[in-house]
């Protein structure tokens, strides 16, 4: 294999730690850095956009002129290692694209349409039909293969075994225990990210709004 002296490889992958493991084999771990631009290509403007260093090494001239770069392009970055970014992307992105196929999954299964439910649209239903939607018109391999791990199995397990209990809970008619409940799954978010996030869809819904006037 001729890799150049001075070169450095970017594993631009959703799953990093297998490749970067392979890739550290045969060219040395400083000719290899985990590169995961955290942005779809329907991103018009990548300033300010986040992308995932996998397995950065600060005292690495080639991994720190990549990272300069970057950052310099505007860029935000989000250094970990190989094994976190995995481990991270089974809830972001597995478990993000299984909720949304498993939504419009049951919506084209229903005897009515996606139009229909859009005439009496909510700003959430609407916002999730989007991404959704914006995944459809994606590659079916590309999520597919996001799909295809065993820390992916394990997510969807835990997420169909969590709805499965809240689905019980819903269905004891008891309004104060649905209640309760619903306390409970908040409990562990309190702080102010929570209100962060609540911020941004609030935003997200006026952007919406604004531009149907």
């Amino acid at each position: 294999l001729h890799f150049p002296t001075g070169a450095l490889c970017a594993v631009a992958t959703s799953t990093q730690y297998e490749a970067l493991s392979l890739l550290k084999e045969v060219l040395g771990e400083k000719c290899v850095l985990g590169f995961h631009p955290l942005f779809g290509p329907t991103v018009k403007n990548t300033y300010g956009q986040l992308v995932a260093l996998c397995d950065y090494r600060k005292d690495c001239y080639l991994h720190d002129s990549l990272r300069g770069l970057l950052v310099k392009s505007g860029l935000q970055i989000s250094v970990l290692s190989a094994k976190e970014h995995d481990k991270y992307m089974s809830y972001v992105q597995v478990l993000t694209h299984f909720i949304l196929l498993s939504f419009m999954d049951l919506i084209s299964k229903e005897e009515f349409s996606l139009d229909d439910l859009i005439k009496v649209k909510t700003p959430p239903f609407q916002l999730l039909s989007a991404f959704a939607s914006r995944m459809l018109l994606g590659s079916p391999l590309t999520y597919a293969s996001i799909q295809d791990t065993d820390q992916a199995k394990m997510v969807r397990d835990k997420l169909i075994g969590r709805m499965i209990k809240l689905n019980e809970c819903f269905d004891s008619s008891d309004v104060n225990r649905m209640s309760n409940r619903i306390e409970n799954i908040k409990a562990p978010f309190s702080g102010p990210l929570l209100e962060e996030l609540s911020q941004f869809s609030i935003l997200s819904v006026n952007a919406v709004q604004e531009l149907e006037k």
